[in-house]
């Protein structure tokens, strides 16, 4: 249903190339989702359009404001429109169509990661063989230790020699498709990195990830975590030439809502001489966390359920606390949150058993607050609070806010 609707969509807004000017010539218009002074928070916004319509940017406008469009769309019924966006979710309240005569330079535009070589592999007998640069490569399969189904390989010779021989194991499957991507991920090694993936298999899960690269004249080996979906993705958000790598925090999901209900903090990792390092932190991004705060706001704005989505508030909280927030955050989100919803939260007051289960009569039962403090305590995204003397709960210490609704932005 989703490739029906981005096929229509291909057809509903051409990708028409313009030189010099902005403005529009005849039925095209530019489709005007929102206008923001500030760059962040327009790009935010932009940001939650990318995967719903073609030609998503930010254009600075000639009174200094920043518009986000989307386009070029042919014709001149904002109804058309309307509707298309309101089959993906919901269409801004002030949604326009605009010739672009006041739009004087683009700002923002999504640019996707661009591999400097990919190979796929279906799985089956047949080895998928490859040439990069002056590499052999070779994505392949082995059998499991047990014998029930296939390991996926990746390995690279050069001149006859083998330099690396990859396997991701236990993936244990009858055909274990997989990829290989190059890109540059460390500005210092001679040769750019490969991304080694396979999918697991099962509902919302999972992709296994390793990051192959060289450490001085050897080649290493960094296992990644075992993601949802399509696991890692890469921007190159400082554009340095260097690709950040994204993941969603996948702790994040179920953990309040059903999958579909959840949303994740994103969090930033480098690759530096083979070792990940996650800079989620790090002062250079401080532009890139606001913008996902603008957009998950922006959301909100227009649509006032996720304001009472414990899921979709628990990421949110998160991703302010990134920015030294959070008191604003938890605030706000105490006053919209479903206290009433029946998802199951608890913790263990014990270690687990050796089958990763709480011991019965061990397991006892918590607030959606007690639960998400815990869960940022102990991922990071806020410090662990200090226990009086009185061994009484921590508890998450805020500034007083007035109850203002969580979805209000200024215009």
């Amino acid at each position: 249903m989703f490739r029906a609707f981005l096929f229509a969509a291909a057809c509903l807004f051409s990708q028409s190339v313009w030189a010099g000017s902005y403005s529009l010539n005849g039925n095209q218009r530019w489709i005007a989702l929102a206008s923001r002074q500030d760059l962040n928070q327009a790009i935010g916004i932009a940001q939650t359009f990318s995967w719903r319509l073609p030609g998503v940017r930010v254009m600075q406008s000639a009174n200094g404001w920043y518009a986000v469009v989307a386009g070029p769309h042919d014709g001149t019924d904002i109804r058309v429109v309307r509707q298309k966006l309101s089959s993906t979710g919901t269409a801004p309240k002030d949604i326009a169509l605009s010739k672009g005569d006041a739009y004087i330079a683009e700002v923002w535009t999504k640019k996707g990661a661009e591999f400097l070589f990919t190979g796929e592999y279906e799985g089956d007998e047949k080895a998928a063989s490859f040439n990069f640069r002056d590499l052999g490569l070779t994505l392949s399969r082995v059998r499991t230790k047990d014998g029930d189904g296939y390991d996926p390989t990746f390995s690279a010779m050069r001149n006859g020699k083998i330099l690396f021989n990859v396997q991701i194991e236990e993936l244990d499957r009858e055909e274990p498709r997989s990829e290989v991507n190059a890109l540059r991920l460390d500005p210092a090694t001679a040769f750019p990195q490969f991304v080694f993936t396979a999918f697991t298999g099962g509902a919302h899960c999972c992709t296994e990830t390793r990051f192959i690269t060289q450490v001085g004249e050897a080649w290493s080996v960094i296992e990644g975590a075992m993601l949802d979906s399509d696991g890692y993705w890469f921007e190159d958000i400082d554009g340095d030439g260097v690709y950040e790598i994204l993941s969603a925090d996948n702790s994040f999901l179920y953990a309040y809502a059903s999958y579909a209900d959840s949303r994740a903090p994103i969090r930033i990792h480098i690759l530096r001489e083979g070792v990940l390092q996650d800079v989620t932190s790090d002062p250079k991004y401080e532009s890139w966390r606001r913008q996902k705060i603008h957009a998950m706001e922006f959301e909100m704005a227009n649509n006032s359920e996720l304001a009472t989505s414990n899921g979709f508030l628990a990421a949110w909280v998160a991703t302010k606390a990134l920015v030294g927030e959070v008191d604003d955050a938890w605030a706000r989100m105490m006053v919209t949150y479903n206290s009433s919803s029946d998802w199951p939260l608890s913790e263990c007051m014990v270690e687990l058993d050796a089958k990763s289960l709480c011991p019965p009569g061990k397991e006892i039962a918590l607030s959606y607050p007690s639960a998400l403090r815990k869960h940022l305590e102990k991922s990071g995204y806020i410090q662990t609070a200090t226990k009086p003397a009185a061994a009484a709960a921590p508890v998450v210490k805020i500034t007083p806010a007035p109850p203002t609704s969580v979805f209000s932005l200024p215009p």
